[in-house]
């Protein structure tokens, strides 16, 4: 239910959307994918970022933040427990998000899912 307070949608403006996801991926032994794709997603009319992230195996995971989708910097890296939830938020403004999750093992291992939502307000 929506309600109007002062001119604007108190409801949307509460409620957190689903911008990408990808479940039950496979990521072969030495190699690395991208979520959504290596083209990234736009959040820049978003003030609140939200990456939750499973995996059966300690994945190295890195978000990347570009203005113009050519030039790609690391804004934060860290390696997944297996088998845990692992979710961060962020307000900082970027224009595009991608999440470049890599598996250093010579096994391959599974993604279970990664979500990227985002809140306007």
């Amino acid at each position: 239910m929506s309600e109007e307070y002062g001119g604007f949608d108190y409801y949307r403006m509460t409620k957190f959307e689903v911008l990408a996801e990808k479940e039950d991926q496979s990521i072969s032994g030495g190699s690395s994918i991208y979520v959504p794709d290596s083209n990234g997603v736009d959040i820049s009319k978003y003030k609140l970022k939200t990456v939750s992230i499973k995996a059966d195996y300690a994945l190295s995971v890195a978000y990347e933040v570009s203005d113009d989708r050519e030039n790609w910097d690391t804004y934060h890296s860290f390696t997944l427990t297996a088998n845990t939830l692992d979710t961060r938020s962020f307000e900082e403004d970027f224009k595009y998000l991608r999440i470049k999750i890599t598996n250093s093992d010579t096994n391959s291992h599974t993604l279970n899912r990664c979500r990227i939502k985002v809140r306007r307000i």
